[in-house]
């Protein structure tokens, strides 16, 4: 009983919650509601929370205080592996090329723009939305930080905020904090009960745990668990991840995670790749001595004696490139003495040769490639000599370059959460509107990246100019065989609203002057 009971503590909320974020947890409760809907199966585990089970409100506590610990242990570890991953200099290059992709800063461009046109709200409404949008990104310093904050993102495979919020909570947030990734765990208490001797989900709750215990948020000190840890409402941070898993399917891993073999095969090929060069690079001599039919005492004697005579040793300090005599230093030339007994031959001083083939790095290069491919980054844009981008109107785009687009889009869209979260929170606190129809708006809204491909422009242009000449080879058979709206749909693919859209525009110019001819002028 003292065991549970204290576990018990560990987990209540109103003793790990400190009291600054005490405002969350009552915003959370009538969220909490909409979890608490019975059904057989226990929801989709995609976000790689932590997971343990309550049976008709006790139990659960001691699995994930058993449990927990060597979860946050494997977060940590996968963390540190893509981060030692992403300091190796070839990682670090394929790397930067999909940031540089995504986040792309232009003078007189926006690096990201809302998109509400399938949302119900009015055009004062999208306005004030657009407004706190540029908050948002004024909070989070993205026009300096975008880049660093998406690298951050992508290598550690996850990202999180903390929202702070002004005194009076109707202003908002007032400051988005990084939390160290390392340190905060996403935690789903599921609700169970038995039926019929059926275990039956009846809800679930969802929150975050922190864990600091090395070095305390002065904020914080006075509500660490006996585990050093504290529970933090899930309204209260802003979470991000990769959107891959494991084979468990349970465990949030990173984008990096292919490249992790394919760079500690790198890295261990060039270490010995140098290591044979520098012991098989100089040659070395080799005497023979002729020692006759001395006793084995003497031969030796004769032998370091010669050594003595004839060694000529040239030793280099590789750290600071100056010649010294030191037992950890590497030796230029290394002499091989030999004896030769029965007086049969005379000494012999011959030359052992260099190691051949000291400048094929085909297998460096090969692997090299493989690191790029890891991270689906095209081998074209791998570093070069001759270093350059063809302009060529769009007519040699390879297929890695459609598939790296087409990736760094799906990045951008699972990235894209550290906005709509805290754009959300900020909409419903200052009541510009409810949080009724920010959930039936929320997955409406896009939010649109510039481009700076060279290689996704011109497939656009490519595919424009391709419908605008079968629409010019189909104009006599327009209003003959097919309708202007056939040609819409099924030439410019265009879906009903954009037709209708379109039509609309095409009356309103035809009646604008401006969109006129000479000819059509002269008539009105």
């Amino acid at each position: 009983m003292g065991l549970q009971s204290n576990i018990r503590n560990i987990m209540d909320l109103s003793n790990l919650v400190p009291p600054f974020l005490q405002f969350w947890t009552k915003k959370g409760v009538a969220d909490e509601s909409e979890n608490d809907s019975t059904a057989m199966s226990e929801p989709m585990n995609s976000d790689g929370a932590t997971e343990y089970q309550k049976y008709d409100g006790v139990g659960g506590y001691n699995s994930i205080n058993y449990a927990f610990t060597p979860r946050i242990e494997n977060t940590k570890q996968l963390i540190k592996q893509y981060r030692t991953v992403a300091s190796n200099h070839e990682a670090d290059d394929a790397i930067q090329e999909v940031v540089d992709d995504a986040i792309v800063h232009e003078s007189g461009q926006e690096t990201i723009a809302l998109d509400l046109e399938d949302t119900d709200f009015s055009e004062s409404i999208k306005q004030a939305i657009r407004d706190e949008f540029a908050n948002i990104l004024d909070l989070y310093e993205f026009y300096k930080e975008g880049s660093n904050l998406f690298k951050r993102w992508y290598v550690d495979s996850r990202i999180y905020f903390e929202k702070i919020l002004h005194e009076n909570k109707n202003k908002g947030i007032k400051e988005l904090r990084l939390i160290d990734p390392t340190k905060l765990e996403f935690v789903r208490e599921i609700n169970k009960k038995s039926i019929h001797n059926v275990d039956v989900v009846t809800g679930y709750r969802e929150f975050f745990v922190y864990n600091n215990s090395n070095a305390l948020d002065m904020r914080w000190a006075s509500y660490i668990s006996s585990s050093g840890r504290i529970e933090i409402p899930k309204e209260a941070i802003v979470y991000s991840h990769s959107g891959l898993t494991d084979v468990d399917g349970k465990t949030i891993i990173g984008y990096l995670h292919r490249a992790i073999k394919p760079v500690n095969q790198l890295k261990m090929l060039e270490d010995s790749l140098v290591i044979y060069r520098i012991a098989r690079a100089p040659e070395r001599r080799v005497f023979y001595v002729d020692t006759g039919n001395l006793p084995d005492k003497r031969a030796n004697q004769q032998v370091r004696q010669v050594m003595n005579d004839m060694k000529s040793r040239l030793v280099y300090d590789s750290s600071n490139g100056t010649i010294k005599t030191k037992s950890n230093n590497m030796t230029m030339l290394e002499d091989y003495y030999l004896q030769r007994r029965n007086g049969k031959t005379a000494t012999e001083v011959s030359t052992l040769p260099s190691g051949q083939s000291l400048g094929d790095i085909e297998d460096i290069t090969f692997l090299n490639q493989k690191v790029y491919q890891s991270l689906r980054v095209p081998l074209s844009r791998m570093p070069r000599e001759s270093a350059g981008v063809v302009f060529d109107g769009g007519q040699q785009i390879t297929r890695d370059e459609l598939k790296f687009a087409k990736f760094v889009d799906r990045l951008q869209t699972r990235f894209s959460t550290i906005f709509g979260d805290p754009l959300g929170t900020n909409l419903v606190l200052k009541k510009t509107i409810t949080k009724e129809e920010w959930d039936k708006n929320k997955n409406r809204i896009r939010f649109d990246f510039n481009k700076d491909s060279f290689f996704e422009e011109s497939k656009e242009i490519d595919i424009i100019e391709r419908r605008a000449r079968a629409t010019d080879a189909m104009r006599e058979s327009v209003d003959k065989y097919f309708s202007n709206e056939w040609v819409m749909k099924n030439v410019w693919k265009m879906s009903d609203e954009q037709i209708s859209q379109e039509k609309k525009k095409i009356l309103e110019e035809q009646k604008d002057p401006i969109f006129k001819s000479d000819e059509e002028e002269q008539r009105w």
